[in-house]
């Protein structure tokens, strides 16, 4: 279900970046994060500075200064549907809800 969410999980978990692996038992990890902080997002990416128009913003900040809405790295297939997305997440607030009560 997690893998669904696709680049999207670094928002739900608001983090810099995710890791899914298969177990036996779910565990959480969490390590300092790659790279540089990006001035305008805050996540940290090896990607700041990668364009020269915007030394201290990562290439997702890049595109939305840009109104490009496109990195380097996303293609429009890799964005998913907005029905689907929108049911994945209503998913997941559900399963979070439920955990925490």
């Amino acid at each position: 279900f997690l893998e669904s969410f696709g680049e999207d999980l670094v928002f739900v978990f608001i983090v810099s970046k995710v890791e899914l692996r298969e177990g036996a038992e779910l565990g959480v990890k969490v390590d300092a994060a790659d790279g540089k902080k990006c001035d305008r997002c805050w996540h940290y990416t090896t990607d700041v500075g990668a364009d020269a128009r915007y030394p201290g913003a990562c290439l997702r900040c890049v595109g939305n200064l840009t109104n490009s809405n496109e990195t380097a790295t996303e293609s429009r297939s890799q964005r998913g549907a907005g029905e689907s997305r929108k049911d994945q997440w209503g998913c997941l607030f559900s399963l979070l809800f439920y955990v925490a009560l």
